[in-house]
């Protein structure tokens, strides 16, 4: 029986834990959204985005995909509880590759996307088949910054 890395490491954290810094799990939740990317800030806030199907939903509030695969958003505070989420979506499968902080009040994300996307204000239209796209967000409530694909 082959293991894999993660079964490797779960079974030397649990065997040995007097090895490594012992860290305390405040909270666990299950996203969401599927093929999630996690950052955090420097207040413990907890940023992830991913993509879902049909609906889904955070805080009480149901998001519901507007066509394959729309981008889910969405920031928690330090012990879990939802602050803010937001939908990035169209009538085609949108994909979202990386989420980080900037340190200066901001979260980012890159992904792709094809046919004409509206994210808040802005409206981005793909040249290909596939394009890129990169959006800033407010991090204390999730408001649009900027968008723009390339």
């Amino acid at each position: 029986m082959k293991l894999s890395d993660f079964s490797k490491l779960l079974i030397f954290t649990l065997l040995f834990p007097f090895l490594s810094n012992a860290q305390a799990v405040n909270w666990l939740i299950e996203t969401p959204a599927t093929g999630s990317e996690v950052c955090s800030d420097e207040f413990s806030n907890v940023y992830t985005c991913g993509r879902f199907m049909n609906s889904v939903i955070v805080g009480g509030v149901t998001y519901t995909s507007a066509g394959v695969q729309d981008v889910l958003i969405q920031k928690r505070d330090q012990m879990g509880n939802p602050s803010w989420a937001t939908q990035i979506g169209n009538a085609n499968t949108d994909q979202v590759t990386d989420i980080t902080y900037d340190g200066y009040g901001n979260v980012w994300i890159i992904g792709t996307f094809s046919g004409t996307l509206s994210i808040g204000s802005f409206t981005l239209d793909a040249i290909g088949g596939l394009d890129m796209y990169v959006v800033k967000l407010n991090a204390s409530n999730g408001t649009i910054l900027f968008a723009q694909s390339g």
